[in-house]
């Protein structure tokens, strides 16, 4: 490689790897101590305040990320420069805020990924009255304590109004064929009913047999007419 190229690419990656080692950081916790539940503001600033490279910025409340864990980036400020400032508010989280020393952690990562840590003892002077688990247990040991302080049963409210209907459901499987019931009783004979008219038939072979009766006497009359011996 050419000497005269040699250097400036040296200068280069010596600057590249300084850039990173290269800031300043600057901080407040207001207030420094304070109750429980009291918001905490914090300022951070970076000089130089304004260049090319981007930062993000985590806080962690006694180890536990209480910001976003991807970390809050820069502000764009001129839309290829990023300024380096930062007005943050938390609160205690309401799982760990204790009477006692806390400890804020304030982490600045580099476009390169170098992480500065900024740390401040953090004092919460007032706590809650009392923990979840000491009035459980204070309920517990006094059972008719919540029938004193319970107040008068209230008014029933309003009926709320009527959700709208639901999907029709889908329509299930038959169900098996039961088995079959016993034979009933044989149900109470009815009564006779009157005897009915005789038919137009019987009138009919009455009237043929008379027919019948006269023509054959008619044929025996004229067959004997008929051979008598003449006198």
């Amino acid at each position: 490689m050419n000497k005269r190229m040699f250097l400036p690419l040296l200068f280069m990656v010596l600057c590249t790897v300084t850039v990173a080692f290269c800031y300043d950081y600057d901080y407040e916790v207001m207030p420094g101590e304070g109750a429980y539940d009291q918001p905490i503001y914090l300022m951070v600033r970076v000089d130089p305040l304004i260049d090319s490279q981007n930062m993000h910025v985590r806080v962690f409340w006694n180890k536990r990320c209480i910001t976003d864990i991807k970390g809050i980036p820069s502000p764009i400020y001129l839309k290829t420069q990023y300024i380096h400032k930062w007005d943050l508010t938390i609160t205690p989280p309401i799982t760990d805020n204790g009477v006692g020393e806390h400890k804020i952690e304030i982490w600045l990562e580099t476009a390169a990924g170098d992480i500065r840590k900024l740390t401040y003892d953090y004092e919460i002077i007032e706590g809650p009255l009392t923990t979840v688990e000491a009035w459980e247990q204070f309920i517990e040991e006094n059972p008719g304590l919540l029938e004193q302080i319970t107040g008068p049963r209230g008014e029933k409210g309003a009926t709320g109004a009527t959700g709208q209907k639901g999907e029709k459901g889908t329509k299930g499987d038959a169900g098996a064929v039961g088995s079959q019931g016993p034979v009933g009783v044989p149900g109470i004979t009815g009564m006779q009913g009157p005897t009915g008219k005789t038919g137009a038939t019987t009138s009919y072979l009455v009237t043929g047999a008379i027919s019948l009766v006269f023509t054959l006497a008619s044929v025996v009359f004229t067959v004997y007419w008929t051979r008598r011996p003449e006198p």
